[in-house]
């Protein structure tokens, strides 16, 4: 196990290399910039000073220059003055005589140059006062003795001047020698001062390249080692992929060998280990060859009973067809549904209708021929394709009724069960979907038919479906825009002759196709589940009729029948109480008719809902008795207050003394029990007679009234009023008579 971890503890230190080397990149390169924006900083800071200090140089250049240049100018001035007044003194010398004006002049503006020049000059003109005085000497001449003594003075004057002139001249020359050079240092100090800047400047610009380049030659290396380390990897992993790929394709193949453990190639650690995995992989493929299979397998299987479901049967039926393009070869799809299935689920429980659906699946599989294929569709639909001639196809259908119709033990109990079958015939150009609602079709006409029966497909069967499916929505519009109508037919007490009693019957006046007969839209409604809010209608009408009678006086009691459906509604006994309650109408004047087989199909809950009605004072009837299962023990254990015997008794019992017989026990035994016995369907006077002759003294029929509207009942009920002897049987009887 260890050396088989090895190449993947190589390949995870590698990489933890890869990661650390990274990570030590990045942080380098991160010191490496923030110690370059250091001394980029530094760098910044002392151009700064050297520039300031340049700056102040330059300053203090331009000062002197500016000090300099009055100061030329005025040696210069003073060179030019000087050379005038020994021009105006050596003139004088000559000419004694001559004005003195100009030389006063120069003498002046000399003295005042002097004064300048002892500001400017560190020496000071010790000429400066002799010549003052004595050109303000010259001023006061008036004869020739003073004449002469002025020239003498002038002469001692201008000998005594010789020396400090030539000096004068001397430190003139020099101080401009001295501001001439100056002036050049200046002039040098400030290109030099110019040059420096710009060194500086360029200095600070290769001071900024000089770390970006670092910086970016430091990236470039660091970016370079790992990117040779990563191909290298790739390039490692490539090639074990590579070898992989190919150790794969050898055991897709099932011819891989292991290389021999002693491998010195570069690869024989992986080839070992490859070689160490091999039979693992082996077993894998395998294992997942097996596992597609079994899912494809239940991909196109029913899990419950193993056989095929509705999506292989529709590949096996798209791939009939399309054979049959190029035969004769005739198909024949049967739907098959059990009957009332859903009693099993709700009696015996989930478990044992699954067992019941695993039962018949077997047996479909063992009735049909190999070459037929037989599926389940969902729930309790199964479906077969047969391969086989039409006159053959009544055979098989009857033999599949026949093997389903075997008892079986479900759970310690024994179960008996029919299945109802359609059929269609299939053809080249039909589709799937069609032929499934052909057979589909033909299925709900078996059902319709009894049940437990076969029907093959014909076209009118879907114009009858057709009409079906818009008796519904016609339905589902009437209900919702209340089109219906009760009608009325009294229950006669013919002792009295008087009224006791209503029956409530629903009618349904179609707009445009006139009255449409309760035989014909009841089961409809009771199929598709409206019968359920229409009967919630026609009991909150008849509470409505009722509850008018009563205020008006009349003590009548409305029957309203009810459905099985209904009944099997949980919320039946809740509406019902809840619809009696808002209509005002007193719960005992309220009878609930249900037929004896309705009542047999859930015998434990119906009794338990009308048992509940009972309590709170609803009166129960028992309709068509002697026509499903009779039996004293419900009639002992129910809370029936009424039994209503069937119109064929009635009828039959004129010809019959067998059906006379049944009247006369069941009048005696509603009797005995306590219950109100009614003969409906009375038509003759001859059946009214037998009636009473059997001790039966409620009767309803046509020999009183047919069912009428509540306005033509309303008329009925007051003539009765007024005249109670027509109705009674001896008045009937004396007029027959």
């Amino acid at each position: 196990m260890e050396k088989k971890r090895q190449p993947i503890r190589r390949f995870r230190r590698l990489e933890w290399i890869v990661a650390v080397y990274m990570g030590t990149a990045a942080l380098v390169l991160i010191c490496g910039m923030l110690f370059s924006l250091y001394l980029l900083d530094n760098a910044n800071r002392q151009i700064e000073d050297d520039r300031n200090r340049m700056l102040n140089a330059l300053d203090n250049s331009e000062e002197l220059l500016t000090y300099n240049i009055p100061l030329m100018n005025a040696l210069d001035t003073l060179d030019l003055v000087a050379y005038r007044f020994h021009h105006d003194l050596d003139m004088i010398t000559l000419n004694p005589a001559q004005t003195i004006t100009p030389f006063t002049e120069h003498a002046t503006k000399l003295g005042q140059l002097a004064a300048r020049l002892e500001q400017l000059l560190p020496r000071t003109l010790t000429t400066r006062t002799s010549l003052i005085d004595s050109t303000l000497t010259l001023a006061d001449i008036a004869d020739e003795a003073s004449l002469e003594t002025a020239i003498n003075n002038l002469q001692q004057l201008y000998r005594d001047s010789l020396y400090p002139m030539e000096e004068a001249g001397l430190h003139i020359r020099q101080n401009r020698a001295q501001m001439k050079q100056q002036h050049m240092q200046l002039l040098s100090s400030v290109s030099n001062n110019n040059s420096l800047i710009q060194a500086q400047l360029k200095s600070r610009d290769n001071l900024y390249q000089q770390p970006i380049t670092i910086l970016s030659a430091l990236t470039l290396l660091l970016l370079a080692v790992p990117m040779l380390l990563l191909g290298l990897l790739f390039r490692h992993i490539n090639r074990r992929i590579q070898l992989l790929e190919h150790y794969a394709d050898e055991i897709a193949h099932e011819n891989f060998q292991p290389p021999p453990f002693d491998s010195v190639d570069k690869t024989g650690s992986l080839a070992r280990t490859l070689g160490s995995l091999s039979l693992r992989v082996n077993d894998l493929l395998k294992t997942t060859r097996n596992q597609t299979k079994d899912a494809h397998y239940q991909a196109n299987h029913d899990s419950l009973t193993d056989l095929p479901n509705r999506r292989s049967f529709i590949t096996r039926l798209t791939e009939s067809l399309t054979a049959q393009c190029s035969s004769d070869i005739p198909y024949f799809i049967l739907f098959l549904d059990l009957d009332q299935f859903k009693d099993i689920n709700d009696t015996l429980g989930h478990d044992a209708g699954d067992q019941l659906i695993r039962v018949i699946g077997k047996r479909l599989l063992h009735t049909l021929h190999s070459s037929d294929h037989v599926a389940r569709l969902g729930g309790d639909e199964f479906a077969a394709l047969l391969n086989c001639h039409k006159s053959n196809l009544k055979n098989v259908a009857d033999r599949i009724l026949r093997l389903v119709a075997q008892p079986m033990v479900l759970k310690e109990h024994k179960i008996e069960i029919t299945a109802s079958i359609g059929i269609t015939q299939t053809s080249p150009d039909s589709t799937y979907e069609a032929l499934f609602k052909q057979a589909d079709i033909a299925m709900y006409y078996a059902k319709h038919n009894g049940r437990n029966n076969h029907q093959l497909f014909h076209p009118h069967l879907e114009e009858t479906i057709n009409r079906r499916i818009a008796l519904i929505d016609d339905l589902r519009n009437a209900i919702e825009q209340e089109h219906f109508e009760l009608y009325l037919q009294p229950k006669i007490d013919i002792t009295t002759g008087t009224i006791t009693g209503v029956e409530t019957l629903l009618r349904w006046n179609h707009p445009e196709k006139g009255m449409i007969s309760p035989m014909e839209f009841i089961p409809v409604a009771e199929e598709c589940g409206l019968i359920i809010p229409l009967g919630e209608w026609v009991l909150r009408e008849a509470c409505r009729i009722a509850r008018e009678f009563h205020l008006q006086g009349t003590q009548l009691t409305v029957a309203v029948n009810c459905s099985g459906k209904q009944l099997e509604d949980r919320q039946f006994v809740h509406s019902t109480t809840d619809i009696i309650s808002a209509s005002g109408f007193p719960l005992e004047r309220l009878e609930i008719e249900i037929t004896e087989t309705a009542l047999m199909e859930n015998l434990e809950s119906s009794s338990t809902k009308l048992m509940s009605l009972r309590h709170q004072g609803v009166r129960i009837a028992i309709d068509d008795f002697g026509t499903g299962y009779s039996s004293l023990r419900y009639l002992k254990d129910l809370p029936v207050t009424t039994i209503k015997i069937d119109r064929s008794f009635v009828v039959s019992a004129e010809k019959s003394s067998h059906d006379a017989a049944i009247i006369h026990a069941i009048a005696a035994l509603g009797g005995n029990l306590e219950l109100d016995v009614i003969a409906e369907g009375v038509e003759t006077h001859a059946q009214l007679k037998l009636i009473h002759d059997l001790g039966i003294r409620h009767v309803q029929g046509y020999i009183f009234a047919k069912p009428m509207p509540l306005s033509d009942f309303k008329l009925l009920l007051d003539d009765t009023t007024r005249d109670a002897d027509t109705w009674r049987a001896d008045a009937l009887f004396a007029e027959v008579v």
